[in-house]
């Protein structure tokens, strides 16, 4: 506790001057649109998606769903890392849409199954 006091008083901060200052950084923190930023950064985006869900198709989708998500909601703070909170909400979409398509994918498995399906050939020839 003593060196901690120390390091501040050395910095010429202590205790409630601390936290002035860093709310005070806090709130100069420039505003980012995270709908441009996610544009700009798309390609690198989508690599890192990619490479995490092992998908193309859906980090496609994904980063989609986000660019949309972002301009219909703007978090209350800005973001001190935007790429890391845009990846986020591509992620956490990224595991809704699979939480739903096992959903579906559970739903057909109860389903009688026909053991005559109708082909694509002509009649009887």
């Amino acid at each position: 506790m003593a060196r901690v006091r120390r390091r501040h008083r050395a910095a010429g901060r202590t205790g409630t001057r601390a936290r002035a200052a860093r709310a005070g950084e806090e709130a100069a923190a420039p505003e980012v649109d995270l709908q441009a930023h996610l544009a700009t950064h798309y390609k690198a985006l989508h690599r890192r998606l990619e490479r995490q869900l092992g998908c193309r198709d859906l980090a496609s989708e994904c980063l989609h769903d986000a660019w949309l998500r972002l301009g219909e909601r703007q978090p209350r703070e800005t973001p001190a890392n935007p790429d890391a909170y845009i990846y986020r909400v591509a992620c956490n979409l990224a595991m809704d849409s699979l939480r739903e398509r096992k959903r579906w994918t559970g739903l057909n498995e109860d389903a009688p199954t026909s053991t005559s399906l109708p082909t694509c050939s002509r009649g009887p020839t």
